[in-house]
């Protein structure tokens, strides 16, 4: 994943198409950004995911780690109940 926002990205966080616009809308809430050489808005991934409360050190730890709960609760169903022997 991108250090910095997609084109695509800042357009569909702030609503608007315009760079001149986009700037606008992240001055006036206080997001930090920088215009590339091109004037392209770059917003870094890090502060998006901050801001909106998304803390990506919980995310991967999320993705990293198997709900073993789940898993043996579906093993347990699925696994074939053995006959008792009789005596």
């Amino acid at each position: 994943m991108s250090t910095f926002l997609t084109a695509q990205e800042v357009e569909e966080l702030t609503d608007l198409k315009q760079s001149t616009a986009q700037v606008r809308w992240l001055v006036s809430r206080g997001w930090s950004f920088e215009i590339s050489a091109l004037g392209k808005v770059k917003v870094l991934r890090a502060l998006m995911e901050a801001k909106m409360g998304i803390s990506s050190s919980n995310l991967a730890k999320r993705k990293a780690e198997p709900n073993v709960t789940a898993l043996l609760d579906q093993m347990a169903l699925t696994r074939p109940q053995r006959a008792k022997p009789k005596s």
